[in-house]
């Protein structure tokens, strides 16, 4: 049984081995500096001309593409980590696809700065998050510090590029737009803040048929309230405390906020309270 089991186990590594490591040819390809050179001068070359956004990057960093599952490294692709020059720093992947079937060398056949939200699609989200964080970090700080037992655990914001667009240039105009204020550094200006984020900002959630809000989820863990057990009438309690503390100061961003209350120790159904408060714009 254990013969078995040894065998199975090498088996299962060969063939992870022999379906997950990349071709000779494609570590040829990457790891030749001439290309990983020419790589790197057209991502800065595209995205200067494209978009008008200065990147910087390391030339030695290519990189795989990766799948889910088997072969785990993809031989159609590779990946470059890409930062751009401005403040905030965002950084992501940009894609190169490849030209790689038969015994022909592999050549490049496109490249894709864009990726669908994880590269400069992504960067409207990225710099509205900064923005709004930055606005009212002091405020969510204040809150936190209240008592230890509170903790923000998620802040979600989108802007209008994180959304299918029918017309992709369309997109590229408003992702272009976001450049423009990025290189005019007004998104680090707290001046600038209103302007961005009317700018930005969905203001109507399709989905949900209704104004759109960013989402702020607030955990509130612990044993005891008060000297009190923290059990269900204890969590409503501490839950509808946090509500009247965000309704009635002004400070606390417009926003879903989801408060979830929860016992360390007895992690039950019973044991858990979910309370949704919407607080729209003044």
């Amino acid at each position: 049984m254990k013969q078995w089991t040894k065998t199975m186990i090498w088996a299962f590594f060969i063939l992870y081995i022999l379906t997950g490591c990349a071709s000779k040819e494609l570590r040829e390809f990457k790891n030749d500096k001439d290309n990983q050179r020419e790589i790197a001068e057209e991502i800065v070359r595209i995205g200067k001309e494209k978009y008008n956004i200065e990147l910087t990057i390391d030339p030695d960093e290519l990189e795989y593409n990766f799948n889910m599952g088997f072969p785990s490294i993809r031989e159609d692709s590779l990946l470059m980590p890409v930062k751009t020059t401005g403040e905030p720093v965002y950084s992501f992947d940009a894609k190169i696809e490849l030209d790689n079937q038969g015994d022909d060398p592999i050549k490049i056949k496109d490249f894709d700065l864009e990726r669908s939200y994880d590269g400069l699609d992504g960067l409207g989200e990225y710099l509205i998050h900064h923005i709004y964080i930055e606005r009212y970090a002091e405020t969510l700080t204040e809150l936190v510090a209240y008592d230890d037992r509170i903790t923000i655990t998620n802040i979600d914001i989108n802007a209008l590029t994180s959304y299918h667009f029918d017309d992709q240039k369309e997109k590229e105009r408003l992702i272009k737009k976001i450049i423009e204020d990025y290189n005019s550094g007004h998104f680090t200006n707290p001046e600038m803040f209103d302007i961005l984020y009317d700018r930005y900002v969905p203001k109507w959630d399709s989905a949900k048929q209704e104004a759109y809000l960013p989402s702020i989820r607030i955990s509130i863990t612990g044993t005891l309230y008060e000297g009190e057990k923290f059990d269900k009438v204890t969590m409503k309690k501490a839950s509808a405390f946090l509500k009247n503390k965000i309704i009635q100061n002004k400070k606390f961003p417009p926003a879903q906020y989801f408060i979830h209350a929860s016992n360390t120790l007895e992690n039950t159904a019973e044991e858990e309270n979910y309370l949704i408060l919407v607080r729209k714009t003044e």
